[in-house]
């Protein structure tokens, strides 16, 4: 009888146990936040744009600010939205910190080489960055603040096209944030 309630106790306090350290699990949940951002670039030699933005501009961060727990890059991508017709050159997206293109504080950039961008509307190009631009991208918003953003749309290197050039691109960024359920 003793053998059967030690076997009965041990199996309850490791059941007791597998339910209270489940429960720890539940604490927080991972949720990706798109930051989407348009930019209409125009020019008679160059395209050039800038645009400004803050991540509280965004409502899948606000809703969930005051429970962050950490927020961290997933990926980026970009996307023509249409171009001037026969526009033909470099597409290159470049992201700094706050407001501005001080070189001190690029995150990233990324070129479409001696592309047509009107051939592209709607195919999205994977902005691939190297582990030091993501880890540049994951400092600066570690500390769950508001952070802001420049982001720079350009066309380079024009080979074809009539002025004056327009390019409408969309600049994707995806960041993983875990949420505290316990707020």
């Amino acid at each position: 009888m003793k053998k059967y309630l030690a076997v009965i106790s041990f199996i309850a306090a490791f059941a007791g146990t597998l339910f209270v350290n489940s429960c720890d699990e539940f604490d927080t949940l991972p949720i990706n936040i798109p930051i989407e951002r348009e930019i209409i670039a125009q020019g008679t030699n160059n395209v050039y744009e800038s645009s400004y933005f803050c991540l509280t501009d965004f409502s899948d961060y606000t809703e969930y600010q005051n429970d962050l727990q950490t927020l961290s890059f997933i990926r980026a991508a970009y996307t023509t939205v249409s171009a001037s017709p026969n526009l033909e050159g470099d597409i290159t997206v470049s992201l700094y910190q706050g407001q501005g293109t001080n070189p001190a504080n690029l995150l990233f950039t990324f070129t479409i080489p001696n592309v047509r961008p009107g051939d592209y509307i709607g195919t999205v190009y994977a902005i691939v960055l190297n582990q030091t631009q993501i880890q540049l991208l994951n400092n600066y918003v570690s500390n769950l603040q508001n952070q802001c953003f420049t982001a720079v749309l350009q066309v380079t290197n024009i080979t074809a096209g009539t002025t004056p050039y327009e390019l409408h691109g969309r600049v994707t960024l995806i960041f993983e944030a875990e949420v505290s359920l316990n707020n």
